[in-house]
């Protein structure tokens, strides 16, 4: 019986969003967001010792790092605020900062798995993995990296039907109320 709970409650996958490419992505974005109005200022004939100083400069390259920061901020928050946890015998998801929910999808809750695989995600080896659960939700864990090998160790768990050892009292059965009685 001891064998059983922990089988069950361990940890098959533990995983975050996987923030490194966006945050490389931003950083790219950034660069180039800076390095356009130099060019224009070069095509438009402004002198050249000028490009990269002054207060035009100096206001574009604050702006550019402000932009830089607010997105790398918001990786961050994305990171922090989910934690994925694939046990022996169902998904847990945490989600939020201040005020944590979690999600526990158990094996028999769950019919339908779908992976999004975009274009950047299929070069980058990250993507989203939609879970459909009985109750019509949806639960998404994004960023994932690795998405295929990681579906697949979900499916692996969550299709594997739990069986019940002689032995064990099963739960009771709630009985079906027939009509009220006078």
């Amino acid at each position: 019986m001891s064998g059983e709970a922990d089988s069950a409650s361990q940890v098959v996958w533990e995983g975050h969003p996987w923030v490194t490419p966006g945050l490389i992505g931003l950083t790219v974005e950034v660069v180039a967001l800076a390095i356009i109005p130099i060019v224009g200022r070069v095509r438009h004939g402004s002198r050249p010792r000028g490009l990269l100083v002054g207060p035009p400069a100096a206001w574009t390259y604050a702006a550019v790092f402000v932009v830089w920061l607010v997105g790398a901020l918001r990786l961050a928050l994305i990171r922090a605020s989910s934690h994925y946890t694939l046990r022996g015998s169902s998904l847990e998801i945490q989600r939020a900062i201040l005020s944590r929910r979690i999600y526990t999808v158990s094996a028999a809750g769950f019919p339908d798995l779908q992976v999004i695989k975009n274009i950047v995600g299929r070069i980058l080896n990250t993507g989203t993995i939609i879970i459909e659960t009985d109750s019509n939700r949806d639960i998404r864990l994004k960023m994932v990296h690795d998405r295929v090998p990681v579906s697949r160790k979900i499916r692996e768990v969550m299709t594997v039907p739990l069986v019940r050892v002689a032995g064990e009292s099963p739960a009771p059965v709630p009985s079906p109320v027939k009509g009220r009685e006078k």
